[in-house]
């Protein structure tokens, strides 16, 4: 049940002991365990833990030392009085902060902005549904609307409608050059001459032609390549 324990405390020098090692700590419990029982490990792994805990103040404490140190020094090259906290710091207040207040003004404009035009079933004020309606009705002045929860698709709708009209634009002017550029006329080139030849070849073949497919193919006029002209 102890064997780990028993060994450890039997071989003071063993370092490793099956699948780990044999650290001081442990050795320092294990010592405890054999001198003392139960209770002497218990109170041994408690002092391990406040000694680490000590440890780690006085680690800490020797820092935060270090840092006055710097700062002590630094306000003194700076001309600022003597002090231990940063001095880029001087300026913020431990105080709760306090938002400046906007200007009535601009509280006013907010207020009238947001009553300006009232959804269905929202309260307006009586002096600006007055003075909205009087716009509305006056020559040249604007139209009163309501809202209406298919704008957005009514946008869409018109959106969409632009672009299939944009793209039959596109797609008559493509038309055009198209047939422009087959027409009679055109100087058609060596390789499209090749290529008339290479179907004349074809035609001839599948007609049964007394020629045979190797004289057409002989009479048609060389292949040119145009990457070798350049």
């Amino acid at each position: 049940k102890n064997y780990r324990k028993t060994f450890i405390a039997a071989l003071p020098k063993l370092g490793y002991l099956d699948e780990r090692p044999v650290f001081e700590d442990e050795r320092r419990m294990v010592t405890a365990w054999a001198a003392g029982g139960v209770e002497a490990e218990r109170a041994e792994r408690l002092k391990i833990k406040e000694e680490k805990e000590a440890y780690d103040r006085r680690n800490f404490e020797a820092m935060q030392e270090m840092r006055k140190a710097g700062f002590r020094k630094r306000r003194e090259a700076m001309g600022l009085p003597p002090g231990d906290t940063d001095p880029a710091l001087d300026e913020i207040s431990d105080d709760e902060y306090v938002f400046d207040e906007d200007p009535p003004e601009l509280v006013e404009a907010r207020r009238r902005l947001a009553a300006y035009t009232a959804r269905d079933g929202e309260e307006e004020p009586a002096e600006m549904a007055a003075a909205r309606r009087e716009v509305a009705a006056s020559p040249g002045g604007v139209r009163e609307g309501t809202w209406s929860s298919s704008a957005a698709e009514n946008d869409g709708e018109i959106y969409l409608a632009s672009v299939r009209g944009n793209q039959a634009e596109l797609s008559a002017s493509g038309a055009g050059e198209g047939a422009k550029a087959g027409g009679p006329g055109d100087d058609a080139g060596p390789r499209d001459d090749a290529m008339g030849a290479a179907d004349t070849t074809k035609a001839r073949a599948a007609q049964g032609d007394a020629t045979s497919v190797l004289e057409v193919a002989a009479s048609a006029p060389e292949v040119v390549d145009l990457d070798e002209m350049d």
